[in-house]
């Protein structure tokens, strides 16, 4: 969970919805101590035929009575889904309220602060930033002119910026078909196009080399010779 919207106003309303199904509930119990006096009464004289001992009036009375309970309890328990139905749709309200990340990771930038207000939208900068940092991911970026050098699943290294002694062997991960212009990391809002590179994804383990996002790395690829 990443934080919750004030939900109070439907947490009061959830706890009459459920004082609600408590009622329906208890109205349901009435309905079958009714229905069961009236079936007992009825069995008494179902078989009465003669009309000697009780009036076939009584007896229509008391087969009346019974269908007349039976249809009580139907809508007793009728008005308990009801009654549950809207302390369902309630609870999903109140579920809406809370925001919960995707997927299970880590907090890695935090843009907004309590009382500001969110914009919706692709926003430049987004409120928050999250992932799995449980295995981290290269983007390799490889100039157009040397494209045709590099094969699927070619073996690479990764180098720390600052310490040539701190190197991980990279995973291949997959090739982003589509060939974008590739931005100098000047850190300015407009960034100047040098060229156009194909993206290679790669990954390696977390604690191989003490990298942090965002970092740049030099990458060597392997290739094979023209």
């Amino acid at each position: 969970v990443l934080f919750t919207i004030d939900d109070r106003p439907y947490r009061s309303d959830l706890a009459i919805k459920e004082a609600d199904i408590l009622k329906a509930r208890a109205t349901v119990g009435e309905a079958k101590a009714a229905l069961a006096d009236a079936s007992s009464q009825y069995a008494h004289v179902r078989d009465e035929k003669d009309g000697r001992f009780i009036s076939l009036e009584e007896v229509e009375k008391r087969r009346n009575a019974e269908t007349t309970a039976k249809a009580q309890l139907d809508s007793a328990t009728a008005a308990v889904t009801s009654a549950e139905a809207a302390a369902q749709a309630v609870q999903t309200d109140i579920e809406r309220l809370t925001v919960r990340a995707p997927i299970d990771g880590e907090i890695l930038q935090v843009n907004v602060r309590p009382g500001e207000y969110a914009a919706t939208g692709a926003l430049a900068t987004p409120l928050l930033r999250m992932g799995d940092m449980s295995k981290l991911h290269v983007r390799v970026d490889i100039d157009e002119n040397d494209a045709w050098r590099f094969q699927s699943g070619a073996r690479a290294t990764a180098f720390l910026r600052g310490n040539r002694d701190m190197k991980t062997e990279l995973q291949f991960v997959r090739i982003e078909p589509f060939v974008t212009p590739k931005t100098s990391l000047t850190g300015s809002s407009t960034e100047r196009v040098d060229t156009r590179v194909l993206q290679v994804i790669y990954a390696f383990p977390r604690n191989s080399i003490p990298a942090f996002v965002g970092q740049q790395v030099d990458v060597f690829v392997e290739v094979t010779s023209p």
